[in-house]
């Protein structure tokens, strides 16, 4: 699925994987990173951040409940709207697990 939405070669996707795996067990320190990119980054690389998060997230298809909650904390670091996370996760096509 990352690989339909964006063009990643393969440092890049291993890269995504490992974040994944982070961002899944360690939603806090995921989270004070993300407050960090709030000070150094625009808006509009917020929310690609963002995309590409969800993107890593769905990328088997499916979004467990501990990945949704942990993007639910992500977001809300990066000083994103709900609103947008809807759209991206819509956009991916992938199912939530509930």
């Amino acid at each position: 699925m990352l690989t339909k939405t964006f063009s990643l070669d393969e440092t890049l996707r291993k890269r995504f994987v490992a974040l994944q795996h982070l961002f899944a067990r360690q939603p806090v320190r995921a989270a004070a990173l993300a407050k960090k990119l709030q000070t150094t980054r625009s808006p509009s690389e917020l929310a690609k951040v963002g995309r590409i998060l969800v993107s890593v997230a769905a990328a088997d298809g499916i979004v467990t409940d501990e990945e949704h909650a942990s993007l639910r904390t992500l977001y809300k670091a990066l000083g994103l709207p709900a609103r947008d996370l809807t759209a991206a996760l819509a956009a991916t096509g992938a199912r939530l697990a509930s």
